[in-house]
């Protein structure tokens, strides 16, 4: 298993939906998303990321991350 921390939130980091911290929402934060929900190990999770303030990733990011790459929000 892979250890995971939080990434410190600074300008670029605390973009909802931005679950790897690299300052963009991508299909990548997609990605990620959907191997936490497979139960998968992941790393360097963004918990900045959150957009129901729920402090998890989850699903409701799920959502909005597809939404944001869609132009939908």
């Amino acid at each position: 298993m892979h250890p995971s921390f939080t990434i410190p939130c600074t300008p670029e980091t605390c973009i909802p939906g931005d679950v790897n911290g690299d300052g963009n929402v991508s299909l990548d934060d997609a990605m990620l998303v959907l191997r936490i929900l497979a139960g998968m190990p992941v790393a360097n999770i963004n918990l900045n990321a959150d957009v129901n303030g729920d402090n998890r990733i989850g699903l409701e990011e799920l959502g909005y991350i597809l939404q944001k790459v869609a132009e939908l929000r």
